[in-house]
């Protein structure tokens, strides 16, 4: 009886030690309950596609055209492929410091013509610049063709390197996150910034619009990391996406308006179920792994699968945040990267182990 008796304290004295938060203390905008309307999986049968050369890093694709962004390779960060031959088309972006080098840029996480020529962006803090790198011309003469815009990342930012994601809406602006910034590192950084996001130009590098999506933060280990979640743009420009990773949570941000959204699936945790958790960030559920989009759909791939088998499932949603279809694309060795051809339609997966990549038909499927 005393043994019981014990029990029933310590569960009260957990309860009141609790940090009690409700969602409208912690997110800066209306959180809606949905429901998992799709209760069937559409079974898809991909086409492996076989390349002639190196295949590691991580990748991107667009119509015929395959990227892998290796940071392994002594002299250049990128190689491209011919999706169609599967021969090599070259090796880009050269590594170093000197003039037309960088020495560092991210993966490819948007490609926008201008001018008939297919195009991305990179930060490139270590250079204090934004390249924008001319793909058509690059792969036309073999050579990088590339433009440096100087940028000052510290201009308005207490880090050096605010951004981890930054994202071209036209071609004077961008929009990019601010990440999140531990204050107390000698105490498991149970304070933290909140991560947010801002519109700025790209040639004047002004600020013109910020996107508080949180009012404060947690008190707990890894606050810096709590909030941790995946970004896209609608390709119009209208809309920025966000899926949390540790909650199952979608919120959608207006750029224009800066009215911010949340949709969270019922009967899954809220921010309370993070504040107190008892482990650290790592050892938390996670609910989503990547997302890839255009200007109807969103595909975020599941984070373990939802069966037994270990399958590679695949969430459709509109920009409305309707859940539309539910795709299996087979099972998950290691890890699949989910890529959007949007020319053609066409989703592909690369498992990082195994360095394998699979094609799947949308138009079969309706989407």
């Amino acid at each position: 009886m005393r043994y019981y008796i014990f029990y029933i304290l310590a569960i009260f004295a957990a309860m009141s030690c609790a940090e009690k938060v409700t969602d409208s203390e912690i997110f800066n905008g209306e959180i809606k309950i949905i429901d998992d309307t799709v209760k069937s999986i559409v079974e898809m049968q991909g086409k492996e596609i076989i390349m002639d050369g190196i295949t590691y890093g991580i990748p991107a694709v667009y119509d015929s055209l395959m990227f892998f962004c290796n940071y392994k390779m002594s002299d250049y960060f990128y190689i491209v492929f011919n999706l169609k031959t599967g021969k090599e088309l070259g090796y880009f972006c050269r590594k170093g410091q000197g003039p037309g080098e960088v020495k560092g840029v991210p993966y490819i996480r948007q490609f926008y013509r201008e001018n008939g020529d297919l195009k991305t962006i990179f930060e490139a803090p270590f250079n204090f610049s934004l390249v924008e790198w001319n793909i058509s011309k690059s792969i036309k003469t073999g050579k990088t063709v590339w433009d440096f815009i100087p940028y000052d990342w510290r201009k308005d930012h207490e880090m050096d390197f605010p951004h981890s994601h930054i994202f071209r809406l036209n071609d004077r602006e961008f929009v990019g996150d601010i990440s999140s910034k531990c204050l107390n590192i000698d105490e498991n950084c149970t304070k933290a910034t909140l991560p947010s996001l801002e519109k700025r130009t790209i040639h004047t590098n002004t600020r013109l619009m910020e996107y508080p999506i949180y009012k404060k933060t947690l008190n707990r280990k890894d606050s810096d990391r709590i909030f941790g979640a995946h970004f896209c743009v609608k390709p119009d420009g209208s809309k920025m996406f966000q899926f949390m990773i540790r909650l199952w949570q979608i919120n959608i941000i207006d750029l224009e308006t800066g009215e911010i959204a949340g949709y969270r699936k019922r009967g899954t945790p809220d921010y309370s179920f993070l504040a107190n958790y008892p482990g650290v960030d790592a050892d938390l559920p996670a609910y989503f792994a990547g997302v890839v989009h255009n200007n109807k759909y969103i595909f975020i791939k599941n984070y373990n699968g939802v069966n037994e088998n270990g399958d590679c499932i695949v969430y459709v949603f509109d920009w409305d945040c309707n859940l539309v279809k539910k795709l299996n694309l087979g099972y998950d060795i290691y890890h699949k990267w989910l890529l959007l051809d949007e020319v053609n339609n066409l989703l592909y997966t690369y498992n990082l182990e195994s360095e394998k990549i699979f094609c799947y038909d949308l138009n079969s499927v309706g989407l």
